[in-house]
């Protein structure tokens, strides 16, 4: 029985050791051809947005807070007034900072305390930009920035997208007929393009498409050059242009 056993074990390892010293096949792959196609969209804006910092500095925190608490209620009562849609605002949290004397040696005292709010609002009435400027700039001591935004930016990049992806075929259909070969299947897809900013994905005040511009009754703050006049600029001295979406679209598509 010790002899059949051994004469069974000496084949098998006979007839594995070649099945295991094959090397694996190489498996070549697919020809490709690769292409990118970009679509550029552009729109009169119909929405500003406008974002107000309210800044108070005082020795007491009270006094620092209280003074903060009258300038915001003085920019909500203009909103108000200005029959602002209630969704169209949004008032940020309270921020509280200690501020410090240093001197030398890096020794710090006490010196008093910051307190602020920020207030977003978005404006649809392109015609009553000067207005509105004007009654926010009077309402408080404020920093004051706006862009332009497009309330259709969503579904302009998705056209502007499929426009992309439309030309990225069809410059792969012409080469692919200059070299002599059949166009297959796509095999990968990236896309590159216009990004709303955090909180512009569901519809918030954020855009990605902007133009600062900064106002404070504050010292030492300079207004950047405003944007030339354009022919669909609005009435007023505020020119919105046009807000630009693009889309990039890079596609890899097997050839025969």
């Amino acid at each position: 029985m010790r002899r059949i056993t051994a004469a069974v074990a000496a084949l098998t390892l006979t007839v594995a050791a070649p099945l295991w010293a094959q090397p694996a096949t190489p498996v070549e792959p697919p020809a490709t051809i690769s292409v990118s196609g970009t679509m550029v969209t552009q729109v009169p804006p119909d929405i500003i947005v406008w974002n107000l910092d309210i800044t108070q500095r005082s020795a007491a925190l009270k006094d620092a807070k209280a003074a903060c608490d009258a300038a915001t209620a003085r920019v909500l009562n203009v909103i108000k007034a200005l029959n602002t849609a209630s969704a169209d605002v949004q008032t940020g949290q309270l921020n509280v900072r200690r501020e410090y004397n240093r001197d030398n040696n890096s020794n710090q005292t006490p010196k008093g305390w910051i307190v602020s709010r920020a207030i977003a609002l978005k404006q649809r009435e392109l015609a009553r930009f000067d207005e509105i400027f004007a009654e926010l700039v009077d309402a408080a001591d404020v920093e004051l920035s706006f862009r332009f935004e497009s309330s259709r930016f969503h579904e302009l990049r998705g056209e502007t997208r499929l426009k992309a992806v439309e030309m990225a075929k069809q410059k792969a259909q012409a080469l692919s007929e200059a070299l002599g070969v059949t166009l297959g299947q796509p095999i990968s897809v990236e896309e590159r393009g216009s990004r709303p900013p955090a909180g512009m994905e569901n519809g918030g005040f954020s855009s990605s498409n902007s133009m600062p511009w900064y106002v404070s009754n504050a010292p030492n703050m300079t207004a950047p050059a405003a944007a030339p006049a354009v022919e669909d600029a609005a009435t007023g001295t505020m020119a919105p242009g046009v807000t630009e979406i693009r889309e990039t679209v890079f596609v890899t598509f097997k050839i025969q």
